[in-house]
C-alpha cells in the first residue's frame, strides 16, 4: 500500500512499556560473556552491538518524526543525529583500524562491494515500488544519477552522500605521507567544511566532527584505554559534564549570534594547541599555524557557523561518550540479539524509511502501541534476506572480476 499519512499514537507510555520490554527479553536471550580478548575497550563484538543500538535509535527517531503529535515520543525525538553519530564514529574507528593493519591499498574496491552496492539496490528496489504504484517516480534521464546517489531519491538517503564524502576525505588525509597525527589534522580540517556548505543538511553539519572522533579514537586507543582502564567512571563524568556544558553554549550562541568572533578565537586556539604539540622545528610550527588560521578564517564568516560548530562538538562529546561508556560496558558481555542487529544495521538503514513512509505494509494495521514491534521484526527479517543477496551478487562480481584480470 502507498501512505503518506502520519501516524497517531493512543497510549505513548505504552508505546515505550511494549518497545523497552520487547528489548530488554531479546536482549536477555543467549547473553552472556564476550570471550573475544574481554580487556580490550574497543573489540569488534562490542561496537557491533552499538551498531544495533545505533540503528534502533534512528528507526524510532524517525517513526517520532512521522507521529501526528510528535511530541508523544520526545525521548526519540533528536536521537536521531545521536544514532547517526555512532554510525559516524564507529566507521571512522572501523576504517582507521583497517589503514593501521593493512595501509591504504585497496581502499575504494571492499568499500564499492560493501557500501555502494547495497545502496545501489536499494535505489532499484524504491524504483520498482515507486513505478508498480503508479507514483511519481524519477524521470528515465535522471535514474542514473538516482542509483549512484546524485540524487538522493529517499530523504534518508542524505546520510550516503555524506559518507562517501567522509570516506573521500580519509582517503586524501591518509594518503598523506606524514605521522599519524598529522593526518588527522587533515582529517579534521576536511570535516569542518560542512559547517560551511549549505549542500549539506543540517543532520550531517551536526555530525561534522564523529567521524573524525572515531578516527582519532583508533589511533590513540591503547591511551585512551588505559587511561579508561585507570580513571573510566571519572573520564565518563567529565565528558557528560563537557557534552552538557556545551549543549548549553550552543543555546547561548543561537540567541547570541555576534559571539562568533569568540568561537572562532576558539577553534583557533585548539588548531594552535595541535601545531605546537608537533616535532616540527619552530619555523615550521609558525608556518603551518599561519596557513591553518588563514584556512579556518571561514569559521567567521556567517552568523549561524558557531551555532552549528557548537552542537557539532557537543553531539561529537555526547557521541564519544556513548563509544567509551557503552564499550566498557558491554566489554566483557555479549548479546547474540545486538549483535545481529548490528551485522544488518546497514542494511536496516536503507530499507526502513520506504516501508515506513511510502510502503508501509503493517503500522497502520492495528495500534502503533503494538505494530511498530512487528514492523521492527518483519524489517529485520527482510534486511538480513536483502544483505544475503547483496552478498551473493558482490562475491560473484569480485569472482568475475578476479578472472578477468588473470
Amino acid at each position: 500500500m502507498f501512505y503518506h499519512d502520519k501516524f497517531g499514537l493512543e497510549s505513548p507510555s505504552l508505546f515505550y512499556l511494549v518497545l523497552l520490554g520487547i528489548l530488554f527479553i531479546a536482549t536477555l536471550i543467549r547473553s552472556g560473556r564476550n570471550t573475544e580478548i574481554p580487556n580490550r575497550l574497543f573489540n569488534r563484538t562490542s561496537t557491533e552491538m552499538l551498531r544495533g543500538l545505533a540503528i534502533v535509535l534512528i528507526i524510532t527517531h524517525h517513526l517520532s518524526r512521522r507521529l501526528i503529535e510528535p511530541e508523544q515520543l520526545s525521548l526519540f525525538y533528536d536521537l536521531g543525529h545521536f544514532g547517526v553519530g555512532i554510525f559516524l564514529c564507529l566507521s571512522g574507528f572501523g576504517l582507521t583500524e583497517s589503514y593501521l593493519a593493512k595501509g591504504i591499498g585497496g581502499y575504494f574496491y571492499p568499500k564499492t562491494l560493501r557500501i555502494l552496492l547495497p545502496f545501489i539496490f536499494a535505489n532499484i528496489l524504491l524504483i520498482i515500488f515507486d513505478k508498480t504504484a503508479g507514483a511519481n517516480g524519477i524521470g528515465l534521464a535522471d535514474m542514473p544519477f538516482c542509483l549512484l546517489g546524485f540524487i538522493v531519491y529517499d530523504a534518508n538517503y542524505w546520510y550516503m552522500q555524506f559518507l562517501f564524502f567522509l570516506y573521500f576525505g580519509f582517503w586524501i588525509a591518509f594518503s598523506i605521507p606524514t605521522t599519524p597525527p598529522y593526518k588527522l589534522l587533515v582529517l579534521l580540517l576536511f570535516s569542518i567544511l560542512p559547517l560551511v556548505s549549505d549542500a549539506f543538511p543540517d543532520s550531517a553539519r551536526f555530525n561534522s566532527l564523529t567521524f573524525f572522533a572515531g578516527a582519532a579514537i583508533s589511533v590513540y586507543k591503547e591511551q585512551i584505554a588505559n587511561l579508561i582502564n585507570k580513571k573510566g567512571w571519572q573520564i565518563l563524568v567529565i565528558l557528560i559534564m563537557a557534552s552538557v556544558l556545551l549543549g548549553f553554549g550552543t543555546g547561548i550562541l543561537s540567541g547570541h549570534p555576534s559571539s562568533k568572533r569568540l568561537v572562532f578565537v576558539v577553534a583557533l586556539f585548539v588548531i594552535f594547541l595541535l601545531v605546537w604539540k608537533s616535532n616540527y622545528s619552530f619555523k615550521e610550527k609558525c608556518g603551518l599555524a599561519l596557513f591553518v588560521s588563514l584556512g579556518t578564517g571561514y569559521l567567521s564568516l556567517s552568523p549561524q557557523l558557531p551555532v552549528f560548530y557548537m552542537t557539532s562538538i557537543s553531539t561529537c562529546c555526547w557521541v564519544i561518550t556513548a563509544f567509551i561508556g557503552l564499550g566498557l560496558a558491554l566489554k566483557s558481555w555479549k548479546s547474540p540479539f545486538w549483535l545481529f542487529v548490528g551485522s544488518i544495521s546497514f542494511e536496516l538503514y536503507l530499507l526502513h524509511g520506504m516501508f515506513m513512509v511510502n510502503y508501509d505494509f503493517v503500522l497502520h494495521r492495528f495500534p502503533l502501541e503494538y505494530s511498530y514491534i512487528a514492523y521492527l521484526g518483519i524489517i529485520i527479517l527482510f534486511a538480513y534476506a536483502f544483505k544475503k543477496l547483496a552478498s551473493a551478487v558482490s562475491n560473484r562480481l569480485d569472482a568475475a572480476l578476479q578472472r578477468a584480470e588473470k
